[in-house]
């Protein structure tokens, strides 16, 4: 069975004679393996900061996130719930937050509960916004349960350049 080199290194082979003696060494970088998988790291995490998601609760509403050229849309569904019980925010560092509870419909105390598969109680959900999002402008509409915003796209802020003068 034949071994299959993992780490592609670029081995040089060279052969040099010194005198009589005729010498085979080999170079090789065992760097260039550890620089490319810190930079597919990097691109990685580069990626999951992109989406990344925050949520905590007993419930957790579900969440669909689309685009098309002139904005992102967030679907939320929130069956059973209020407008009123809902509470939306950005913060400064672009994390947009929607919170809320999801309160039972019914009084359990005076019964026996045979089956419950339906989730209550707190949630938050938390999405990291890129770049490109103009958070003055975000629109939100709730109805039937279901919870959708409409982010529109702007160009992103092009890095400052700061000249400096040699003296």
């Amino acid at each position: 069975m034949k071994k299959e080199n993992k780490f592609k290194h670029k081995i040089v082979k060279q052969t040099q004679k010194i005198g009589e003696i005729e010498m085979t060494y080999f170079r090789i970088n065992p760097w260039k393996s550890f620089e490319q998988a810190q930079r597919r790291f990097n691109e990685f995490a580069g990626e999951i900061e992109k989406g990344a998601v925050f949520e905590y609760g007993g419930f957790s509403p579900r969440a669909d996130i689309v685009e098309d050229n002139k904005n992102y849309y967030l679907v939320l569904e929130l069956p059973g719930m209020a407008k009123e019980d809902v509470k939306i925010s950005v913060s400064e560092d672009r994390l947009l937050t929607v919170k809320g509870e999801k309160k039972p419909t019914d009084s359990r105390e005076a019964k026996s509960v045979l089956r419950t598969e339906r989730m209550f109680g707190e949630f938050s959900r938390a999405f990291s916004m890129p770049d490109n999002l103009d958070l003055e402008h975000i629109a939100a509409k709730f109805e039937n349960g279901v919870l959708q915003l409409v982010m529109p796209k702007i160009e992103p802020p092009q890095p400052k350049e700061i000249e400096i003068s040699i003296d």
